[in-house]
């Protein structure tokens, strides 16, 4: 790589990381599920998370029902906001995660679909977006779209957990 090329990238990654404009405090006032969460927020990204245990679950896969030892719910919440350029890319995702602790006797193969098929599962009730502006803030619109999908989410992933018998504390309950 040239020595020029080489000082355009540094430049980009100094550019890269830009201070967030929507604080922690904001999304615990518009998503209520967040106030159970931890804040784990700095200067550089919003990030609340979440996990609760669950032991001896049962879950019923297809005619069958399988006794987990332990089932958990993993749920992070992040907002960073980064900037090449003269673009600002907004970025928010909320990654849940069913995490399953196989009983011992469960075979290999069996394991191994079931790893799987969860994490197609996660996927399906995780959430991430991305908006480019030119604008270093989002518009009180663009911000309320986003939010009221959040919120949205969270209520699809209540739905599926208290259909499973799961805990997720959810404080609007």
């Amino acid at each position: 790589m040239g020595k020029n090329k080489m000082i355009k990238l540094i430049d980009i990654l100094k550019e890269i990381s830009a201070t967030p404009d929507i604080s922690a405090e904001t999304f615990l006032k518009r998503v209520p599920f967040l106030k159970t969460f931890k804040n784990f927020s700095d200067n550089k990204r919003v990030h609340f998370q979440k996990v609760d245990f669950n032991a001896d679950k049962e879950v019923m896969f297809g005619d069958d029902v399988i006794t987990f030892p332990q089932v958990n719910t993993a749920m992070d919440f992040y907002y960073s906001k980064d900037q090449i350029r003269e673009n600002y890319f907004h970025n928010f995702t909320l990654k849940f995660e069913l995490i399953l602790m196989p009983p011992k006797d469960m075979d290999d193969l069996t394991s191994k679909i079931l790893v799987m098929a969860n994490k197609m599962n996660n996927e399906k009730y995780s959430y991430r977006k991305e908006i480019m502006s030119k604008s270093e803030t989002l518009s009180p619109e663009e911000l309320s779209s986003v939010i009221n999908e959040i919120n949205g989410k969270f209520f699809t992933i209540e739905e599926y957990a208290e259909n499973l018998h799961f805990n997720i504390k959810n404080p609007l309950a």
